[in-house]
């Protein structure tokens, strides 16, 4: 009975993930993850607010809501 030496790798993997070292560093990794998407969308809510609260952004949208309107 010959044993592939990857199933063996995939055993040894397993084994040691089970640990609590093992499962604080996935935990880790978890984390690192949630932590960049969390600044992602707070980034993305911050230039929107920006826009938003921008006077010169309000006043592009009038001239560009003048411009069409004006157009028909």
């Amino acid at each position: 009975m010959e044993v592939d030496q990857a199933a063996i790798d995939e055993i040894l993997a397993s084994a040691e993930a089970d640990t609590p070292e093992g499962r604080i560093d996935r935990l880790e990794k978890e984390l690192d993850v949630l932590k960049g998407s969390v600044k992602k969308l707070l980034l993305d809510l911050r230039e929107t607010l920006n826009n938003l609260e921008n006077p010169f952004q309000n006043l592009q949208n009038l001239a560009e809501g003048a411009l069409v309107g004006g157009a028909s």
